[in-house]
Parts: structure tokens; sequence; C-alpha cells
């Protein structure tokens, strides 16, 4: 589903965590930063790349030559459009302003490679007037209009903006829009397993998930649990993303707190690398 990151420039974010980023949201890579001239002259330089090597090499460059720069950086899942560079993070809203973007954006129309993103930046973003990340009547139409999504904007003075802050979490000072960039705890979904339910909201991260009443049992290192996807508190099952539409679980006319199901089985990709020492029934 994505993560985007805001390092401000007095902070660090290890090579380890950059990486575990990236193993958990492979589909591409991409920052952004304020590049000032010794004359004083300052623009936004957004990197993009299909690689954690190059993303890394390039990274480092850019924190040796700006180092009082801060960063907006992001790692893809890809949900809507090409796997590219093209959809990438971060994008460019005009000359002075950036973003990224964590989530599923309804309500717009993506045409050709563009991803739901891209999307949003054509239909809304850019059309908006002058001055916009400073009007709070725009940030709640834009917190109402992204829902649960997290979006981050850098501008050319360095300000950045946030909008559903509080839907993602700070860590040593750096803001993640996730828990992705902790190493993937190891779980496993009953195959056989269907109930009925409601769909219902984690307490701890606030992502929509299946399971109110009989949640799918999981097992986390050999226990029976509950366990949200997302941020992996073990509440409950499993996040809302582009996988439900694609398999008809839901509609895009769909009411998220009044879904109800019966007779599903769960769909998701089922983590084997430690399938060996902890069995799956």
């Amino acid at each position: 589903m994505c993560i985007a990151i805001y390092k401000p420039a007095d902070k660090e974010i290890s090579e380890d965590t950059l990486k575990e980023c990236f193993k958990n949201n492979s589909d591409g890579c991409g920052f952004a930063y304020i590049s000032e001239s010794y004359t004083g002259h300052r623009k936004i330089k957004i990197k993009k790349f299909m690689t954690f090597k190059g993303f890394l090499k390039q990274y480092r460059r850019a924190l040796r030559v700006q180092p009082d720069s801060p960063f907006i950086i992001h790692f893809r899942i890809k949900t809507h459009g090409e796997v590219s560079t093209y959809n990438c993070h971060p994008f460019r809203i005009d000359k002075n302003h950036v973003f990224i973007h964590n989530g599923i954006i309804r309500g717009v129309t993506p045409k050709g490679k563009d991803s739901d993103t891209q999307a949003f930046n054509k239909e809304i973003l850019q059309n908006l007037p002058d001055g916009w990340t400073r009007s709070e009547a725009i940030s709640k139409l834009i917190e109402s209009f992204i829902s649960t999504n997290k979006i981050v904007v850098l501008d050319i003075d360095g300000n950045v903006k946030f909008y559903n802050e509080a839907a993602g979490n700070w860590k040593d000072g750096v803001w993640y829009s996730n828990t992705s960039y902790k190493p993937r705890t190891n779980y496993y979904y009953h195959s056989s397993t269907r109930y009925t339910g409601t769909l219902a909201k984690c307490d701890s991260c606030g992502v929509y998930s299946w399971g109110a009443q009989r949640p799918t049992p999981v097992l986390l290192l050999g226990e029976a649990k509950r366990l949200c996807k997302n941020c992996r508190e073990t509440y409950s099952c499993i996040e809302i993303n582009e996988k439900c539409y694609q398999k008809g679980l839901l509609s895009a006319d769909d009411s998220l707190e009044q879904i109800e199901f019966d007779g599903w089985e769960n769909p998701w990709e089922v983590d084997t690398q430690q399938q060996s020492s902890v069995g799956v029934h």
C-alpha cells in the first residue's frame, strides 16, 4: 500500500530502515528535497528509481550536497497505473510544491498509465488557488475527500504540510505514514476459514479491516490471533486495499461502514518465509 516518509533536515534514517521500506514496497521509490545554489537560488529536485541500489546512491549524495534540506521519501506498491518511474512519487504540483501520498484515492479517474495519485494531482491539486496549503478550509476539504489516505506536501521554502498526519506515526523525529518501515511479521491465514462479519476499524491505526464479529484466525508465530495487516497490531484481520476491488469483494459504491459479507475466503497472499517452522492449517 506504499509508505510516505518525512525526514526533517536534522534527523536521520538508517540504511536498514530504508531497505526495509523498499522490501515491503518494491514497485519503485523516490525522494524530493530543496536544492539551493551558492547564489541562493532554490528549486525542488525530484529523484525516482526502480531499484534500491540506485535510490540509496543518489539519496546519500543529496544528503551530502544539501544537508540542511528536509526530505520527503516514498516507496510504492502498485494499485493503479503501470509500474515505472512515471508513477513513482514524489509528484510535482507546480514549481514550488511537490507531494507524496499513501493510500488509494477514490473519486478520481486515472487515464492511460496514470495511477490514482497522478489523477488526483491533475484533477484536484493542480487546480487549487495560490496559497491553498495555508487554507484551513481547503485542508478540511482535502482530508474529507481523501478519507484515511495520507499526503505530505513540500514547498520551495522547506515547509511541509500534512494531510491526515495523525493517521501516521513519528519515530525518532521522522514521520512514517504506516509501519512498513519495520521488519515484517510472519503471519499465516487459515486457507479454509469462512465466516460472516462486518467491516471494523483497527483501534491502533484506524485502517478499516474485515472481522468485527468473527475475524479470520491468524497463526502468528504459532499462536492464533487477530492481526491488522496495516499496523500489525493483533486487533483485526485484513486491510482494505485494491485487491478487495479486483476480486469483486467490494464495489466502488460500497459504504465502508456498512459492508457485510458471507462465505468469503481469504484471498491474501500467504507469507511463506517460515512455513517450515509455523504450520498452516
